[in-house]
């Protein structure tokens, strides 16, 4: 694939542990609802998890954007012929 400036691959490593932890958040703040004593607590925690939910989704939704945008930037050089440069011809060799 061309070099895509705009594309962090590293950042996609965020998606999946995020969505998981908002969802453990979730699943907290029901265990913990059902404890009078800790009603308080699972209305903070379910709080953050709302608030952690709308982060993941949007940067999963960056992620994505930014795949889609790199994969079509790709495959237009490929179709244009822009994705390889020339071959050596055989027998030849090339130094570094």
């Amino acid at each position: 694939m061309p070099s895509a400036p705009w594309l962090v691959r590293t950042f996609a490593a965020y998606t999946f542990p995020m969505a998981v932890s908002a969802t453990a958040l979730y699943k907290a703040a029901g265990v913990l609802a059902r404890y009078p004593d800790a009603a308080e607590h699972a209305r903070q925690i379910a709080f953050m998890a709302v608030v952690e939910m709308f982060v993941a989704t949007l940067i999963v939704g960056y992620v994505c954007l930014r795949y889609i945008m790199h994969y079509a930037c790709g495959f237009s050089a490929f179709y244009a012929g822009l994705r390889f440069p020339s071959r050596p011809q055989r027998g030849s060799v090339t130094l570094p």
